[in-house]
């Protein structure tokens, strides 16, 4: 309207001024830096919720999917019960699809030839023995439950001990059986050569103390609870006394053997000296406490970065375990053999080297004599035309000489 009033000259009337609009401030919101809240768009809201952009709807295609209702059966179950579900009309499975689900624990089977050779034992019947067999197949060896279900005396270990007692002689039967090649009973699988049932030993009375144990850790009031706190607290409060204690004596036999090293604590003889430090050894052992055995065993190397893989190799071949188990007989002799074997493969790397440069020096002569041979033979034919030429220039002056003499004769000869 202000520029339509400009072409027109008409005066512009006097009115209040506009309201200027006051843009309402908006507050920063608690824990958000000043930078991260002048990133945000102010018109947008922030969600709540991240949104996973890689979640994408899912659209209706407008085609439908036919379902049937279908009996079925599950190879988990032996009694063939058929029941019956909404299945997609595409879907032609016959077996239940969460039938592979069902694991079941293999037990071994037994026959009446087997039982009277392998399995015969007086506290344990043949019934005791079938009904134990049965019930653990049930209960897919769930111990507790199998001797809640239990009829007589005997205990979990008892029940544990004979079906592993059964189960490793039958294994190892039929894996004798299998090498002289013989059938496996109808019903049973084959017995590998690593079957956990070949190597399970059940120790029952080990089982009884472990057992015996928890309890009375358990049964504990908190009276007990408290003292055993309070002395593992005191045990910890010694300790670290000891360990602060040993490493003072540690840092005093440090500085003992600095000294003796540089000459201030004069020994008076050598032998002196040595039977000084071998006691500030022994004692510095004594302060350190017990270690490791497999601590002192060698870890020598060569010098080269890849000569580990050749001192493994070489230590294969020579028969010895790159970690042998550690004891007071083998720990000193590993060490030596590792250590001879490392010098040896350094002699042979050395010696390696020296014959090669050997055999570059060879060459190297070979080479200058072949050239230096060349040249003598061109230096004395050189030698030789030279002196046969001196010969031939002392022969001309020597007969130069003699014809002069004559034609001076002769002409003293004519003027007499």
């Amino acid at each position: 309207m202000g520029d339509v009033r400009d072409i027109l000259g008409v005066a512009k009337r006097a009115g209040p001024a506009a309201p200027k609009a006051v843009k309402p401030r908006e507050k920063k919101p608690e824990g958000v830096s000043r930078e991260v809240y002048a990133l945000l768009d102010k018109n947008q809201d922030v969600p709540l919720v991240p949104t996973d952009l890689a979640l994408k709807e899912k659209r209706f295609s407008g085609r439908v999917s036919r379902w049937a209702w279908r009996g079925f059966t599950s190879s988990a179950r032996t009694d063939g019960l058929v029941l019956g579900h909404w299945v997609q009309a595409t879907d032609k499975s016959a077996d239940y699809k969460f039938a592979r689900f069902n694991k079941t624990v293999h037990v071994p089977k037994y026959t009446d030839e087997e039982y009277d050779a392998l399995l015969t034992d007086p506290d344990w019947p043949r019934e005791k023995t079938d009904r134990l067999m049965a019930l653990v197949k049930r209960f897919d060896m769930r111990f507790v439950v199998v001797h809640d279900r239990w009829e007589g005396p005997e205990t979990v270990e008892d029940l544990k001990g004979r079906y592993y007692a059964v189960a490793r002689a039958l294994a190892r039967a039929r894996l004798d059986a299998q090498r002289e090649g013989k059938r496996v009973p109808p019903g049973e699988k084959a017995v590998a050569e690593d079957d956990p049932e070949l190597a399970v030993v059940y120790d029952k009375a080990h089982e009884q103390e472990r057992k015996a144990a928890f309890e009375a850790v358990y049964r504990r009031d908190p009276a007990q609870v408290r003292e055993e706190l309070r002395l593992l607290e005191q045990a910890r409060t010694i300790e670290l006394r000891l360990k602060e204690a040993r490493r003072q004596q540690l840092r005093a036999l440090k500085q003992q053997e600095d000294a003796l090293a540089s000459g201030k604590a004069g020994a008076g003889t050598s032998a002196a000296g040595s039977a000084a430090a071998s006691a500030m050894k022994a004692a510095k052992a004594r302060l350190q406490g017990p270690v490791l055995r497999s601590s002192e065993l060698t870890t020598r190397r060569l010098a080269a970065d890849k000569g580990s893989e050749r001192l493994e190799a070489r230590l294969r071949d020579l028969g010895v375990p790159l970690r042998p188990l550690s004891s007071k007989e083998t720990v000193p002799v590993y060490n030596a053999i590792r250590s001879s074997v490392v010098q040896l493969l350094e002699l042979e790397a050395k010696l390696k080297k020296l014959e090669g440069e050997a055999k570059a020096l060879e060459t190297r002569k070979a080479s200058f004599l072949k050239q230096g041979g060349g040249g003598g033979k061109t230096a004395a034919a050189g030698a030789g035309g030279s002196a046969s030429g001196s010969k031939r220039n002392r022969g001309g002056a020597g007969e130069g000489e003699a014809g002069g003499s004559g034609r001076a004769t002769d002409k003293r000869s004519r003027k007499s």
